[in-house]
């Protein structure tokens, strides 16, 4: 079990990884990428600040690894630098599998600031967390609809059937389906994907009702709108 929040404390809440079927932060500026020669790129979350992954327009995340170190090893200034990480095994290991649940396939993505939750030793509060990502095309044939809570949509393919390639019940940027930004941009139904897939794949249309009851009950969120999002093929 992984224990995650934006801060240690009682309001962290539990995630099992074993419930996950599969499954976007806006404004976050270009400057906090770069490609790195071997085509990865890196995010360096120092003490008291976010881990956000950025990629280009048309390309989507692929999360490769997550370790830490200490904050004299790393430029908070420069983020997207690679830092000089620690030899110890110490964030949990969970936690790759839940940045990948949250990240992998979006365009950009924004997760909790270090905390100790994500560790299983060697805390402390001068502790980074580096997120190491590459970036990929994304395939033309994508669609994407996002439906607000407590409304309805439909996936529709004018040929071919419904192959859901992603899909999010919860928050993943700050201001879809709301005009008072959320922080809780990861925000997430464990098992929205694999109810959705059940639901619509093979169809060549498909309700998407935006609903816990529908969806499963996401975790990591505020008191805001919820939102749903599927990305989908049709073939």
């Amino acid at each position: 079990m992984l224990r995650l929040g934006l801060d240690p404390g009682p309001s962290a809440i539990l995630i099992s990884l074993e419930r996950l079927h599969g499954l976007e932060f806006l404004s976050v500026l270009a400057a906090t990428w770069c490609w790195i020669s071997d085509g990865q790129l890196y995010d360096v979350a120092c003490p008291g600040v976010n881990s956000q992954l950025q990629c280009p327009e048309e390309h989507v995340i692929e999360v490769l690894s997550v370790q830490h170190g200490a904050k004299s090893s790393a430029d908070c200034t420069a983020r997207s630098q690679p830092a000089v990480v620690s030899d110890e095994k110490c964030i949990h290991k969970d936690m790759i599998g839940w940045i990948k649940f949250i990240c992998d396939k979006l365009e950009q993505c924004r997760l909790p600031k270090p905390n100790r939750q994500m560790f299983v030793c060697d805390y402390s509060e001068d502790t980074f967390v580096q997120i190491t990502y590459n970036c990929n095309k994304k395939s033309a044939d994508v669609r994407t609809t996002v439906v607000c809570e407590d409304q309805a949509g439909v996936l529709e393919c004018e040929t071919g059937v419904l192959n859901i390639v992603r899909a999010n019940f919860g928050r993943l940027d700050m201001n879809t389906c709301t005009d008072t930004p959320s922080d809780m941009t990861f925000c997430a139904s464990p098992t929205a994907a694999g109810r959705l897939k059940t639901l619509c794949e093979g169809k060549q249309s498909c309700d998407g009702n935006a609903t816990s009851a529908n969806l499963g009950e996401p975790a990591q969120c505020d008191d805001l709108p919820k939102y749903l999002t599927v990305d989908y093929v049709c073939q």
